[in-house]
Protein backbone atom coordinates (compact mmCIF):
# COMPACT_ATOMS: atom_id res chain seq x y z
CA UNK A 1 0.00 0.00 0.00
CA UNK A 2 1.38 3.41 -0.95
CA UNK A 3 1.51 6.50 1.24
CA UNK A 4 -1.27 8.18 -0.74
CA UNK A 5 -3.47 5.09 -0.39
CA UNK A 6 -2.97 5.10 3.37
CA UNK A 7 -3.75 8.82 3.54
CA UNK A 8 -6.88 8.47 1.40
CA UNK A 9 -7.97 5.37 3.31
CA UNK A 10 -7.74 7.33 6.57
CA UNK A 11 -9.63 10.23 4.99
CA UNK A 12 -12.43 7.95 3.76
CA UNK A 13 -12.60 6.10 7.08
CA UNK A 14 -12.70 9.28 9.18
CA UNK A 15 -15.28 10.95 6.94
CA UNK A 16 -17.32 7.75 6.92
CA UNK A 17 -17.29 7.49 10.70
CA UNK A 18 -18.25 11.15 11.03
CA UNK A 19 -21.09 10.51 8.59
CA UNK A 20 -22.23 7.64 10.81
CA UNK A 21 -22.20 9.80 13.93
CA UNK A 22 -24.31 12.48 12.26
CA UNK A 23 -26.62 9.83 10.74
CA UNK A 24 -27.25 8.52 14.25
CA UNK A 25 -28.05 12.05 15.40
CA UNK A 26 -30.47 12.64 12.53
CA UNK A 27 -32.02 9.18 12.38
CA UNK A 28 -32.23 8.20 16.03
CA UNK A 29 -31.53 10.96 18.52
CA UNK A 30 -33.58 13.58 16.67
CA UNK A 31 -36.64 11.33 16.84
CA UNK A 32 -36.31 11.16 20.61
CA UNK A 33 -35.74 14.92 20.89
CA UNK A 34 -38.89 15.57 18.86
CA UNK A 35 -41.00 13.84 21.53
CA UNK A 36 -39.71 15.92 24.43
CA UNK A 37 -41.29 18.94 26.08
CA UNK A 38 -39.21 22.09 26.42
CA UNK A 39 -38.44 21.25 30.04
CA UNK A 40 -37.26 17.74 29.13
CA UNK A 41 -35.50 18.80 25.91
CA UNK A 42 -33.22 21.36 27.52
CA UNK A 43 -31.19 19.12 29.90
CA UNK A 44 -31.07 16.28 27.36
CA UNK A 45 -29.80 18.53 24.58
CA UNK A 46 -27.33 20.21 26.92
CA UNK A 47 -26.02 16.76 27.84
CA UNK A 48 -25.65 15.82 24.17
CA UNK A 49 -23.76 19.05 23.47
CA UNK A 50 -21.40 18.62 26.42
CA UNK A 51 -20.77 14.96 25.60
CA UNK A 52 -20.15 15.70 21.93
CA UNK A 53 -17.69 18.46 22.71
CA UNK A 54 -15.70 16.12 24.97
CA UNK A 55 -15.92 13.02 22.78
CA UNK A 56 -12.53 11.82 21.55
CA UNK A 57 -14.30 9.78 18.85
CA UNK A 58 -16.13 12.81 17.47
CA UNK A 59 -12.94 14.86 17.42
CA UNK A 60 -10.97 12.07 15.74
CA UNK A 61 -13.65 11.60 13.10
CA UNK A 62 -13.56 15.31 12.39
CA UNK A 63 -9.81 15.91 12.55
CA UNK A 64 -8.50 12.76 10.82
CA UNK A 65 -10.17 13.47 7.45
CA UNK A 66 -9.37 17.16 7.82
CA UNK A 67 -5.63 16.62 8.23
CA UNK A 68 -5.24 13.47 6.13
CA UNK A 69 -7.22 15.15 3.35
CA UNK A 70 -4.86 18.11 3.43
CA UNK A 71 -1.90 15.73 3.30
CA UNK A 72 -3.54 14.05 0.29
CA UNK A 73 -3.87 17.38 -1.48
CA UNK A 74 -0.21 18.15 -0.78
CA UNK A 75 0.97 14.71 -1.93
CA UNK A 76 -0.96 15.05 -5.19
CA UNK A 77 -0.17 18.73 -5.76
CA UNK A 78 2.20 18.01 -8.66
CA UNK A 79 -0.61 16.09 -10.38
CA UNK A 80 -3.10 18.98 -10.27
CA UNK A 81 -4.74 18.10 -13.58
CA UNK A 82 -5.33 14.47 -12.65
CA UNK A 83 -8.57 12.82 -11.63
CA UNK A 84 -6.96 11.79 -8.32
CA UNK A 85 -6.10 15.34 -7.40
CA UNK A 86 -9.53 16.63 -8.44
CA UNK A 87 -11.29 14.01 -6.33
CA UNK A 88 -9.12 14.58 -3.26
CA UNK A 89 -9.20 18.37 -3.53
CA UNK A 90 -13.00 18.30 -4.00
CA UNK A 91 -13.45 15.95 -1.05
CA UNK A 92 -11.26 18.15 1.11
CA UNK A 93 -13.19 21.30 0.17
CA UNK A 94 -16.55 19.62 0.76
CA UNK A 95 -15.40 18.36 4.17
CA UNK A 96 -13.96 21.74 5.19
CA UNK A 97 -17.05 23.66 4.06
CA UNK A 98 -19.55 21.03 5.27
CA UNK A 99 -18.80 19.26 8.53
CA UNK A 100 -16.05 21.63 9.71
CA UNK A 101 -17.43 24.95 8.46
CA UNK A 102 -21.08 24.30 9.29
CA UNK A 103 -20.11 23.04 12.74
CA UNK A 104 -17.99 26.08 13.50
CA UNK A 105 -20.20 28.77 11.96
CA UNK A 106 -23.67 27.46 12.78
CA UNK A 107 -23.80 24.51 15.17
CA UNK A 108 -21.38 25.83 17.77
CA UNK A 109 -23.12 29.23 18.20
CA UNK A 110 -26.43 27.37 18.44
CA UNK A 111 -24.94 25.05 21.07
CA UNK A 112 -23.66 28.02 23.08
CA UNK A 113 -27.15 29.50 23.06
CA UNK A 114 -28.79 26.24 24.17
CA UNK A 115 -26.23 25.77 26.96
CA UNK A 116 -27.30 29.13 28.43
CA UNK A 117 -30.92 28.01 28.78
CA UNK A 118 -32.28 27.03 32.14
CA UNK A 119 -35.47 25.09 32.64
CA UNK A 120 -37.07 28.33 33.85
CA UNK A 121 -35.67 30.44 31.01
CA UNK A 122 -36.37 28.43 27.89
CA UNK A 123 -37.25 30.71 24.97
CA UNK A 124 -40.80 30.51 23.68
CA UNK A 125 -39.46 29.58 20.22
CA UNK A 126 -37.21 26.75 21.49
CA UNK A 127 -38.63 24.44 18.79
CA UNK A 128 -37.15 26.75 16.16
CA UNK A 129 -33.68 26.01 17.57
CA UNK A 130 -34.40 22.27 17.68
CA UNK A 131 -35.41 22.42 14.00
CA UNK A 132 -32.33 24.47 13.10
CA UNK A 133 -30.11 21.89 14.79
CA UNK A 134 -31.77 19.17 12.73
CA UNK A 135 -31.39 21.16 9.49
CA UNK A 136 -27.71 21.86 10.14
CA UNK A 137 -27.16 18.17 10.87
CA UNK A 138 -28.82 17.22 7.58
CA UNK A 139 -26.40 19.53 5.78
CA UNK A 140 -23.43 18.14 7.71
CA UNK A 141 -24.61 14.59 6.97
CA UNK A 142 -24.96 15.29 3.25
CA UNK A 143 -21.59 16.97 2.90
CA UNK A 144 -19.78 14.38 5.03
CA UNK A 145 -21.27 11.61 2.89
CA UNK A 146 -20.21 13.32 -0.34
CA UNK A 147 -16.68 13.86 1.01
CA UNK A 148 -16.50 10.23 2.14
CA UNK A 149 -17.57 8.97 -1.28
CA UNK A 150 -15.08 11.23 -3.07
CA UNK A 151 -12.25 10.06 -0.80
CA UNK A 152 -13.28 6.46 -1.34
CA UNK A 153 -13.39 6.84 -5.14
CA UNK A 154 -9.97 8.53 -5.05
CA UNK A 155 -8.62 5.72 -2.86
CA UNK A 156 -9.90 3.06 -5.27
CA UNK A 157 -8.48 4.73 -8.34
CA UNK A 158 -4.93 5.61 -7.17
Amino acid sequence: MTTIQIVLGLSALGAGLFTGIIAAMVGVIQRVLNTLSAEAYTPVMQGIIRSGRRSVLVWLCLLVPLFSGLIGVVLLWNERGSLSFTLVFSAYLVFVIGPVGLSRLFNEPLYDRILRWSTEGIPANWQFYRTRWYQFNLLRLSTALVACCLYLIAFLQV
